[in-house]
């Protein structure tokens, strides 16, 4: 509801009063977004790795308990996507401090 009341503050004349409002409401929205992305990113990211660690896991045993040449190369495809899949995530759990800071003026 904080959200909402700081765009009410903008959308009916906060940009033009002269009490100089609207920098503090900008800066608050700013703060509670960067807020709601740090909370989805440290949550999120990291069980979407324990997810693709999990199915790196399973693929290889499938393909290394399959004797049918066809089961092998498609779980070879499927550990090969999620091994991309893998680095994308760990990417951007790398990224999340240098987005943050961004986010906060720091760099």
């Amino acid at each position: 509801m904080k959200f909402l009341q700081y765009l009410n503050d903008t959308t009916t004349g906060g940009f033009n009063t002269p009490s100089g409002k609207a920098p503090e409401v900008i800066k608050t929205l700013a703060e509670e977004a960067s807020n709601w992305i740090y909370y989805f990113l440290t949550i999120s990211i990291p069980v979407v790795a324990i997810i693709f660690i999990s199915a790196i896991v399973i693929f290889s045993t499938l393909m290394s308990t399959s004797t049918d040449q066809e089961k092998r190369s498609f779980y070879k495809k499927s550990l090969k996507i999620v091994l991309i899949s893998l680095v994308i995530v760990i990417v951007a759990i790398a990224s999340i401090p240098i987005v943050l800071a961004k986010i906060g003026g720091l760099i």
